[in-house]
């Protein structure tokens, strides 16, 4: 049988259970805390299992396995950013979270630094960025259907309404339930992939060699690509509401510190797998047009996979898809809600805002995935924006730094205005500039302790 009859009845099946899973989980949640933060009550596992799955993505399966081909050993950059994220989280950051008693990380400019519209700020700028994430996963599950063959819009979008529906639903709970059941069917196929090809030969010790091998690197160069590899998955992971939220969630501090631990060596241990698969797609001198939509591991698998477990395989990176994607979308919605709508409407008045909005942020995600096609260059940009825009400030509260009201607001408008200017051609610079932006925004809440202490803030 073909792997369009595969792939479309694992689909379907999978898609349905993740569907009643993400429901009966959702049966828990009764009131807001439930709702967004899962009753602030995860312990390691659930803890860990989510925060692998939340990376896990598009991003990570597709990304690493195409820069891979490309450029060699860098390719593993961006799965290493995330895991160094991860471990710099472990040295207490992911713990100080926790103990900040928020539930948005645009609540501590409300709550540390005594600024309502600075909190609306960040907000916003968390949204735009989780919001462009969000579209890229829908952008790659797409590409995959239709580089199948699968051209079927009834089971596309009845994929992304069950997703959809059972976020606004269920809220945390049900993201975390089907979470772990796709983080698990994830591992699973993908180190079962690596067996095969390990065992018929296609992997093999020159596959490991050539990762030192000589690679034409993007304009830019190599301090270029690590920065906006390794550097922006890494600082973003300091500040993305989607994380925070789980952080938030931990039943203690030290929980949220050995689960960030964990889920680091587990990202750095996965990336492995897509980084080899794109220099094995290289070695095997595949022609692959990466810029024209094509992926180095669909073409390789299926030279060496049954139509049963390409489909399989397909499965899974829908999985890592969705898993992602259901994430950001609960974060989206968190931030609407917590941070724009009025607590004295009501818990009743908030629960039904936020399943308006996951369903509103869902459609719009999923017309925008109609529109655009590069997933990696969309994913690290929308990091850019809120790196440069709030990721000092939050530091700063963090790490235990004077937190100063006007010190907060230059930071954050310097660093918005400067990565704008740029990203928009306005400003001319030779380094990254995000790195740029965020110099800027230290400098600029420097400048602004100065004049907090002059006009005594």
């Amino acid at each position: 049988m073909s792997i369009v009859f595969w792939f479309s009845t694992f689909f379907v099946l999978f898609t349905v259970l993740y569907y009643f899973v993400g429901m009966h989980a959702g049966k828990q949640t009764h009131t807001e805390n439930d709702y967004f933060l899962a009753g602030r009550n995860l312990g390691f596992w659930p803890l860990t299992g989510t925060l692998l799955a939340t990376q896990i993505g598009a991003g990570l399966i597709f990304g690493v396995v195409d820069k891979s081909y490309m450029y060699g050993l860098p390719g593993l950059f961006y799965g290493l950013g995330m895991a160094v994220g991860f471990v710099v989280l472990g040295l207490g950051i992911a713990g100080a979270l926790r103990s900040l008693q928020v539930a948005t990380t645009a609540e501590i400019f409300e709550k540390y630094f005594h600024s309502p519209f600075l909190k609306r700020c960040a907000s916003l700028l968390s949204i735009l960025s989780l919001v462009g994430i969000f579209v890229c996963q829908v952008i790659a599950s797409r590409k995959l259907m239709i580089g199948l063959g699968v051209e079927s819009e009834l089971l596309f979008l009845g994929f992304w309404a069950v997703l959809i529906g059972y976020t606004m639903y269920g809220g945390l709970p049900a993201v975390i339930a089907t979470d772990l059941l796709q983080v698990a069917f994830i591992v699973t196929v993908f180190l079962g992939l690596f067996g095969v090809l390990l065992w018929k030969g296609v992997i093999t010790g020159a596959t490991v060699s050539a990762l030192s091998s000589g690679y034409a690197l993007p304009s830019g160069g190599l301090f270029n690509l690590s920065f906006a590899w390794v550097g922006m998955p890494f600082l973003f992971s300091i500040v993305e509401q989607d994380l925070a939220q789980r952080f938030f969630s931990a039943r203690s501090s030290s929980i949220a510190t050995v689960a960030a631990w964990a889920a680091g060596i587990g990202i750095l241990l996965f990336t492995v797998i897509p980084t080899l698969i794109g220099i094995q797609a290289r070695l095997s001198g595949l022609m692959v047009d990466v810029a024209g939509g094509q992926s180095p591991l669909l073409v390789l698998i299926a030279q060496h996979i049954g139509p049963m477990g390409q489909a399989l395989v397909m499965c899974a990176i829908i999985a890592a898809i969705a898993s992602t994607a259901d994430s950001l979308l609960c974060a989206v919605t968190s931030n609407v809600v917590q941070d724009f709508v009025p607590k004295e409407k009501g818990s009743a008045f908030r629960m039904r805002s936020a399943e308006v909005v996951t369903a509103l942020v869902g459609l719009a995600g999923v017309v925008g995935a109609y529109y655009s096609t590069d997933v990696l260059g969309v994913m690290i940009q929308s990091y850019e924006l809120l790196v440069s825009g709030i990721l000092i400030s939050v530091l700063m509260c963090v790490v235990g730094g004077r937190l100063r009201r006007i010190a907060a607001l230059f930071s954050v408008l310097t660093g918005f205005c400067v990565y704008s200017s740029i990203w928009l051609g306005l400003m001319v610079v030779t380094l990254p500039g995000s790195l740029v932006a965020l110099a800027a925004s230290l400098v600029a809440y420097g400048v602004g302790l100065v004049v907090s202490s002059l006009i005594n803030d």
